[in-house]
Order: structure tokens, then C-alpha cells, then sequence
């Protein structure tokens, strides 16, 4: 992530965010003559970032709610063309302004009486001016709470009302005696005659004589019990005369009077009936057959509820008969997204009417573990050349599955082992060579030249060589302990760690380096601050973040290493640096070990990138997270 701010490396399990300013959106209406009090309540609120607006007459501010309603309304009650009760009166009036919320101002001397007939006109709230700031602060927020939740519930009551006007479902209420309270637009779409003809009349004078007596009984056992369920399936009667089967949810509703109602939603089982009575015969003939099969054999209704499963399909699905599954559809079974993939399959076959054949798919068994199948689903056809359902067979491939997952695990950790043994070989190949190539060269300079050379020539040799022999062992360190990692030999023993101290001392080792370049490193961490973690791994990660850090700083740059809790119960630790910083696309590389990350210090200190993978692993070894933010030029 890109910002104008020093290269920071951290250490975290989780990104901070951002939170908004929740008032921005909050519209308010200062009503009031006084313009020193208008302006004084007008800063106040922007104060919180609320979104004002101002009137100084009764007129102004009718015209003013008409155009662009506000949340709230701030009214004084004595304006001069009119008073604010008479607002107050004209607003609860329209339907349009009514769930404006209002609060009187009125001042010390204002009459109680007038504030208690504002209230009773339709005020929510008054405020006696002058307002304490702070009163008048918390006085607002617990209005806009209230706005809030009213807006809430009104946006929860359209939800209720749209979900009845356009559910398929019949929704109904009846009371204790069985009479129609309510009846949704829904029934006139499945019986053909209007509500009108519903309400108010006994539910006996709708349902088959022959249903009558199990439906009494299940509203009597739900209104006396108050336990809901599905009810036997009735028939009820069509416009034209015929009979439609329904099943219905019903639950106790208890209203402000203790009066007990029975709130209940009916849905359509004709189809379901129908096709069920339509393949009776074909399953006595299939049946011995189909058990019998040891691949998952099983039939679905339009609805994609089993109609059929062989005991192959009834063990796939964690039942023990037929009879637990029937019915039911994969949404009760197995995971929403596992049955969402089913339901766009089953959906397809039975719309398009094309077989879906050989796709293979996974299920979860009574174990959770995944079994593989080789399915195929085919359209289900009535008498009549219609859709009725699908049937579907599903082998079981979970053998041979595994295998070509194991063969593929390998395939993949064997290229991941090429590719770290190839850039293990560049580095080798590379990084190595240069240092060795000086050290030879110095080598053979002094060996050849030696008696014509000064003592100072010969001071100036020894350092370059002490430095190629330090750059070699830093980088045979940190191959040395990148292989060790890679082979598992590394162990991860965490105990509590004082992180001041051990910081310290990875900025004691590295001060040399950051002197020469006269580059200053401060730290800032917490007095106690502990960390649970493995000491080793801690200080090979700070060392190696802070020596870059140093080696990226130009001369006279700073760096700044700090540590502070987060959220999580973890320890961000942070390195900052005044540095050269770098590009998006070398940052989005810095952690691979197959790309080329390596570069060159600011005076020259040769680097290889495989510090950072080692940091990165520790860190990830300890649950946590490493990510750099920087800007090229910036550090």
C-alpha cells in the first residue's frame, strides 16, 4: 500500500481500518430569529460534522422541509410570523414530513404550558436555551439515535410488507374461533377470488369436509401449546370448484389484548402430490433394482426436494432411512455454497431439459471429510412430456481422486523445490563469486606487489579484504540459516522476551554500520513490553530489518524502530527509515523467492533478497504478518 510516508517494515496478524464519520449524512433545520443563538447552535452541531442548514421564519422553514425534509428539526418556539406549535401541528399533518424528528427551543421564561402543548402537538423533545454545550451535544446523538431506529424499523416494516405482497406463499392469521384476521395477495393468485371474500369468514368454509378436523385440531394444539410446525396436508378449494393441496407453517401470535392468533404461511404441495402419486407405481417395479446399486441413485421435484433415494444416496447424506431425506432439499444437508452449486445444476437440467453428464462434484460425509463423485442428472418427465423433477447418479471417484491430488501436492512441491534450488544455486553462483573474486584479487595484489607497497596501501588491502569477508559471511549466514529452515531443523521454542532489550542489542551490532554512514537509529518501545516468542527467530528478524534499513539510508538519514499492542493481542513492530525507498512492483516481489529482489545499497552494500524470506517465514512460524509500505524517494 502506497502513501506519503517512510518505509515502515511491521510485523502484525491483522490491518488496522479506517472508521467514517457516522454524522456526515445526518441533515439538520435551525429554526430561530436570533442570529446570535442561530449561529452559536449552527457551530456547535458542525462541530460534530452534522450536515446543516438554517431558517429564521416560520414560512422559511415550511418551504424549506417541503423541498428537502431534514432528520431533525431544531424549532424555536416563538418565531415572529407564526409559532413553532402551529409548525409543529402543520408538520404531523402531512404524511409526507411526519417522521421529521422535532425539538422546541424555547427559552427560560418560556411558559411550561406552551412546552407541554408543543409536545402534545407532535414535538419529540425540547431544549431550554441556552444549552450547555455538552448537554446539547448528547441531547442531539440521543435524538439521532432515535432517528436511527425508527428509520430502522420503517425500513424492517417495508421489507415485511413487500416480503407479503410478493411472497408465493399464502400468509394468514386466524383467531381462536378460526375465523380469516388477514389473508396476503398471494391467496387470490392461488385460488382466484379476492381477499375481500377471506377476511372474516370461518377457515372450515375454504378447506375439503374431509381436512377439516385434523386443521381444527392443529390450530387448537398451536394456539393452546404455542408449539409451530407444518400441518397435515388439506385440500382447499379453487374458484372453479377443484381442490388445491396445501401444507402449512403455523406459529402463536399474542397480541397487546392477550388475544391468541395463529400466524401462518401455506404453500401449494399439489405438484408434489401429483408426482408423487404419478411415479408410485414405477418405484414398486424399480425398487428392488435401485437399492441394490452401489452407485447414489436419487429423483428431485421442480423444488430440488428428494423424491427418491436409494440407500447408497441415504448414507451419502447422513441418514440412517429414506424417510429422513425425503423431501428435503441439499440447503438442509450439506453447506450453502455445496448446495447452491447443486441447485444451479438441478436448475439447469430442469429448465433447459438437457442432461448434465459425467460432472464431477464432492460431498461432505457424515465426517466431514470430502467424498468425490462422478454425477450425471437427467430431466424427469410426466405423461404429458412435462418437467417434473430429475433423476441423478453419482459414482463414487474418491480413490481415484485422492490420487491425482497427492500426484498433483507432489508435482507442486517438487517445482517449489526446483525453483528454491535454483535460486540457492544463483546465489551460490552469483552473490558468492563477487566477494571471492575481491578477496582473491587483493590476495594476489599483495602477494605480487607486496615489497614495492606502503604500509598504508597494504592497511587500505586488508580492510577491503575484511569487508569481502564480511559481506561473504553475512551471506553464508543467511544461507546457512535459510537451508536449515527449509530442512525443518530450525526449532521454534517461545518463552517471554523483554523486546526493549533485545532490540538494543540488534541496534548494538549494527551501529558500526549505520556510524560509517553517520546515519542515526533511535527506538521507542514501551517500558515492560514482552513478547511470546522464539529469541533466535526475534533477533534474526529485527537485525535483518534494521540492517536494511541501513543499508538503503543514505548519509545523515535516520532510522526509528518502535513497538506498541494492537488489536488481537499482538506486537506490531515497526522500522522506520528516512531511505531511498522503492517501486510497487518490487514491493509486491520483496517476499518471493523466485523473483529477483537483490540489490545494491546506497554505497554500494551488496544484498540477495533471501533476508527477507527468512524474516517472512519466522514471522508467519509465530502466526503473525510482514508487509512493507513505502514510496520511492520517500523510504
Amino acid at each position: 500500500m502506497l502513501r506519503n510516508s517512510p518505509l515502515r517494515s511491521k510485523v502484525i496478524i491483522k490491518n488496522t481500518f479506517m472508521i467514517t464519520d457516522k454524522n456526515s449524512g445526518c441533515k439538520i433545520l435551525i429554526v430561530d430569529d436570533d442570529p446570535d443563538l442561530l449561529r452559536i447552535t449552527e457551530r456547535l452541531l458542525k462541530e460534530k460534522n452534522f450536515n446543516v442548514r438554517t431558517a429564521v421564519s416560520g414560512q422559511e422553514c415550511l418551504q424549506t422541509i417541503r423541498l428537502d425534509p431534514p432528520d431533525l428539526l431544531l424549532l424555536d418556539v416563538m418565531l415572529p410570523d407564526m409559532s413553532g406549535i402551529d409548525i409543529c401541528k402543520t408538520i404531523r399533518n402531512d404524511p409526507g414530513l411526519s417522521s421529521i424528528y422535532i425539538v422546541l427551543l424555547s427559552g427560560i421564561k418560556t411558559h411550561s404550558e406552551n412546552i407541554s402543548e408543543g409536545l402534545e402537538k407532535g414535538a419529540d423533545d425540547y431544549l431550554t436555551k441556552p444549552v450547555k454545550r455538552r448537554e446539547f451535544h448528547a441531547r442531539i446523538g440521543a435524538a439521532f439515535r432515535t432517528i436511527r431506529a425508527e428509520k430502522k424499523l420503517r425500513e424492517s416494516e417495508d421489507i415485511i410488507r413487500v416480503n407479503i405482497e410478493n411472497s408465493f406463499d399464502v400468509i394468514f392469521t386466524l383467531n381462536n374461533e378460526g375465523i380469516f384476521l388477514f389473508v396476503s395477495p398471494a391467496w387470490e393468485r392461488h385460488f382466484d377470488y379476492p381477499v375481500n371474500n377471506v377476511v372474516g369468514k370461518y377457515f372450515t368454509q375454504f378447506v375439503h369436509p374431509d381436512d377439516v378436523e385434523p386443521c381444527a385440531e392443529y390450530l387448537i394444539k398451536v394456539l393452546n401449546t404455542g408449539k409451530s410446525g407444518a400441518s397435515p396436508a388439506y385440500r382447499a378449494r379453487h374458484n372453479d370448484g377443484t381442490w388445491r393441496w396445501f401444507i402449512a407453517n403455523g406459529s402463536l401470535y399474542v397480541n397487546q389484548k392477550g388475544e391468541h392468533q395463529l400466524i401462518g404461511v401455506g404453500h401449494d404441495i399439489t405438484e408434489r402430490k401429483q408426482i408423487e402419486e404419478t411415479l408410485q407405481n414405477e418405484r414398486l417395479l424399480l425398487r428392488t433394482v435401485i437399492d441394490n446399486i452401489p452407485d447414489s441413485i436419487y429423483a428431485k421435484d421442480t423444488a430440488c426436494r428428494k423424491t427418491l433415494a436409494n440407500l447408497t444416496e441415504v448414507s451419502y447424506m447422513g441418514a440412517k432411512s429414506e424417510s429422513e431425506v425425503l423431501g428435503k432439499d441439499d440447503f438442509v444437508v450439506y453447506p450453502k455454497e455445496l448446495a447452491k452449486s447443486f441447485f444451479a445444476d438441478d436448475q439447469a437440467v430442469m429448465q433447459t431439459g438437457k442432461p448434465l453428464l459425467n460432472r464431477e462434484e464432492y460431498i461432505l460425509d457424515e465426517k466431514k471429510q470430502k467424498r468425490y463423485l462422478l454425477s450425471s442428472k437427467l430431466p424427469l418427465h410426466d405423461k404429458d412430456g412435462q418437467i417434473i423433477g430429475l433423476v441423478g447418479i453419482s459414482h463414487d471417484i474418491t480413490k481415484r481422486k485422492l490420487a491425482e491430488l497427492e500426484i498433483k501436492l507432489k508435482n507442486e512441491e517438487l517445482s517449489k523445490i526446483n525453483s528454491e534450488k535454483d535460486k540457492f544455486f544463483s546465489i551460490i553462483a552469483h552473490d558468492m563469486r563477487n566477494p571471492f573474486n575481491a578477496f582473491l584479487g587483493f590476495t594476489r595484489m599483495m602477494v605480487e606487489e607486496l615489497n614495492t607497497m606502503s604500509l598504508e596501501e597494504i592497511r587500505k588491502i586488508v580492510v577491503s579484504m575484511r569487508k569481502s569477508a564480511t559481506n561473504l559471511y553475512g551471506l553464508l549466514e543467511n544461507l546457512l540459516e535459510w537451508s536449515m529452515m527449509q530442512r525443518g531443523v530450525i526449532k521454534y521454542t517461545p518463552l517471554s522476551i523483554p523486546l526493549a532489550l533485545k532490540i538494543k542489542e540488534s541496534i548494538e551490532l549494527i551501529i558500526g554500520s549505520a556510524q560509517k554512514k553517520e546515519i542515526e537509529i533511535s527506538y521507542n518501545i514501551p517500558a515492560g513490553l514482552s513478547v511470546f516468542a522464539d529469541m533466535h527467530m526475534v533477533e534474526s528478524v529485527i537485525r535483518n530489518l534494521i540492517s536494511n534499513a541501513v543499508k538503503f539510508t543514505p548519509k545523515g538519514g535516520k532510522i526509528t524502530v518502535s513497538a506498541n499492542y494492537i488489536e488481537g493481542n499482538f506486537i506490531e513492530i515497526s522500522v522506520r527509515d528516512t531511505g531511498i525507498g522503492m517501486k510497487k512492483e518490487l514491493m509486491n516481489n520483496l517476499f518471493k523467492l523466485d523473483e529477483q529482489t537483490g540489490r545494491k545499497g546506497t554505497e554500494g552494500e551488496p544484498t540477495t533478497g533471501l533476508g527477507l524470506i527468512i524474516c517472512k517465514d519466522f514471522v508467519e512460524k509465530h502466526g503473525g504478518k510482514i508487509f512493507v509500505e513505502s514510496e520511492e524517494g520517500k523510504g
